[in-house]
């Protein structure tokens, strides 16, 4: 097969030439490589709770809505700047309005919602389930969570994330934070 001259145009579709090609780095992105994580871990924890029923299932659940409150590694790290819908929440939960925290919640975590965040908050689980922390199979729950639409656990992180920096919940380790 022919090499590529240096005046043809370059392989990565810039359409400049190859030997002033614009750098472009194929391979999949940071997006990507989080999905397919994701994916083979939802793989892998599926096949852990094979034997599970729903009741069980249903019980799993219920721990990993509450697994935020435990660690704060499964706490979402907030931006230093907070959007004006985050900040609506914020205040929503200092509050304690839950009308209104019903209400901001599913914009604020859309807004927080990428690959790479469910990824980090799947790795978080499951390295406490390889410490002994969480139970294995809370966190096979946990991963497949991590990999729907709406993910419960995302919700709950943002959710605590926010509660503790406004100092509406305590941090896991029971120090109580608050800022302006």
């Amino acid at each position: 097969m022919a090499r590529r001259g240096r005046n043809e145009p370059c392989e990565c579709g810039s359409g400049t030439k190859a030997k002033r090609c614009c750098g472009v780095t194929r391979g999949p992105g940071p997006a990507e490589l989080a999905k397919a994580f994701l994916a083979d871990e939802r793989r892998r924890a599926v096949g852990r709770l094979l034997r599970v029923s729903r009741d069980d299932f249903d019980e799993l659940f219920h721990e990993v809505v509450h697994l935020p409150v435990r660690d704060v590694s499964l706490q979402i790290c907030l931006p230093r700047l907070l959007s004006p819908e985050l900040e609506a929440l914020r205040a929503a939960i200092d509050d304690d309005d839950d009308d209104a925290v019903d209400a901001l919640v599913g914009p604020a975590v859309a807004e927080l919602d990428d690959p790479q965040r469910r990824a980090e908050l799947a790795k978080a689980v499951m390295a406490l389930a390889e410490s002994g922390r969480v139970d294995s199979q809370v966190a096979a729950v946990a991963v497949i969570d991590l990999t729907t639409a709406s993910s419960a656990l995302l919700r709950s992180s943002v959710l605590e994330a926010l509660a503790v920096s406004v100092g509406a919940a305590r941090t896991p380790a029971g120090l109580l934070v608050a800022s302006r």
